[in-house]
C-alpha cells in the first residue's frame, strides 16, 4: 500500500516504481484527481501495451465528486458507494473504459507528451468554477453550485475556435446506434463559449448526470456547449438543468424522450474527434520551455479542468 504525499506522486509510482508483472491490479482509494494521475502514469509508460494487458484497475470512491465510480456502478446498475466498489473490485468485475488522448501545444516539451482523460474536460465557466472553487472544498459538491452562481453573475468571455467530427443530437432517441458514417467532419464553431464540457462518461460526479447519452465504452465523446452569443437568461436556465442532464422536452409517456429544449440555448454533440483553440492562453506550467506565439493574450482564467485537474488552455 502506498499513500501519496504530493501532487503527481501517484503518476510517479505507477509510471516508474511498479515493474511489469509485479502486481495483478492497481486500486485507488481517492477522488477522480488521483485516478487521473495514475491513468496518465500508465499511459505514458514505454511498456503501456503490455502493462495494460497484465494489470487491472479499480477505484474506491473517497473524493468530492467520484464521477468515474458513479459511471461504472450506473453501467452495472449497482448502487454507488464504498461497499459496492470494494465488492466489485474483490469479485474482479471488469469492463472496458474509453480514454481520450489529448495533445497540448506546450506538452510536446514535457516528459509526458500527451494527456489522457477518462472522465471529462471542461472549459469556460465549468472549468472556472471547478478549479477556482478549491478553497470551498470543505463544503462538498455544493461548492460548484455556489461558485457557478457567482461566475454567472460576473460572466467572463472565453473566445475560442472549435472544430469537430461528429453529430449534433437534436433528439435523445436511439443515440447508441450511431456509426462512423453518421459523423460529419470539419464542423466549426468560431464565436467562443459560455460553456463547453467534453465527456467520456455519463456522470461527472455522483450527483451530476451531465451526459445522459454517454456510455463508458461507446468510443465517442459527448459534448454539451453554449455559445458565447446566447442570451444570459437561456444560459442560466441551462445551468440549472446541467446537473440532471434534463436537456430534452419531456414527453407524456417517457421522461426525457424528445427534442432538445430550444429555450436552453444549448447544443449536444456526439463526437469522435475535436480540436479546441482558445484565443487567449493560460499561464504555462513551471519547467516548460514552450512559448506562446507573440501577441497572444494570457490570463489565469483560461484553463482546462481535465478530470478535475488544472491545465493551462
Amino acid at each position: 500500500m502506498k499513500q501519496t504525499e504530493y501532487r503527481n506522486h501517484a503518476y510517479e509510482i505507477v509510471n516508474k516504481d511498479i515493474a511489469l508483472g509485479q502486481y495483478d491490479g492497481i486500486l485507488t482509494v481517492s477522488g477522480d484527481g488521483l485516478i487521473h494521475e495514475a491513468i496518465n502514469g500508465i499511459m505514458n509508460r514505454a511498456d503501456k501495451e503490455e502493462f495494460l494487458k497484465s494489470v487491472g484497475f479499480g477505484c474506491i470512491p473517497a473524493g468530492t465528486a467520484n464521477g468515474l465510480h458513479k459511471s461504472i456502478t450506473a453501467a452495472f446498475q449497482e448502487e454507488c458507494g464504498i461497499l459496492t466498489a470494494a465488492f466489485m473490485c474483490a469479485k474482479g468485475r471488469k469492463c472496458q473504459l474509453d480514454l481520450t488522448e489529448i495533445d497540448m501545444e506546450y506538452q510536446q516539451n514535457m516528459p509526458n507528451k500527451k494527456v489522457y482523460m477518462f472522465l471529462c474536460m471542461c472549459y469556460a465557466i465549468v472549468a472556472d468554477s471547478d478549479i477556482n472553487s478549491e478553497f470551498l472544498r470543505f463544503m462538498g459538491d455544493i461548492r460548484f453550485t455556489l461558485y457557478g452562481a457567482y461566475r454567472i453573475a460576473k460572466l467572463r468571455q472565453y473566445p475560442s475556435k472549435f472544430t469537430f467530427t461528429g453529430k449534433s443530437m437534436d433528439t435523445n432517441i436511439k443515440p447508441h446506434k450511431l456509426t462512423e458514417a453518421d459523423m460529419v467532419a470539419n464542423q466549426q464553431i468560431d464565436e467562443g463559449f459560455k460553456h463547453l464540457m467534453i465527456l467520456n462518461t455519463a456522470y461527472m460526479g455522483q450527483n451530476i448526470h451531465s451526459a445522459p447519452l454517454s456510455r463508458i465504452n461507446d468510443g465517442m465523446n459527448d459534448i454539451t456547449l453554449v455559445r458565447s452569443t446566447q442570451a444570459r437568461g437561456k444560459f442560466l436556465k441551462f445551468m440549472l438543468v446541467l446537473d440532471g442532464g434534463e436537456y430534452w422536452i419531456k414527453s407524456k409517456d417517457r421522461k426525457l424522450n424528445g427534442k432538445l429544449d430550444p429555450s436552453l440555448g444549448a447544443e449536444y454533440l456526439k463526437t469522435t474527434e475535436w480540436e479546441l483553440k482558445p484565443q487567449s492562453k493560460g499561464p504555462l506550467p513551471a519547467g516548460c520551455n514552450y512559448e506562446n506565439p507573440e501577441g497572444t493574450p494570457t490570463h489565469d482564467r483560461h484553463i482546462y479542468s481535465i478530470d478535475g485537474e488544472k491545465y493551462p488552455a
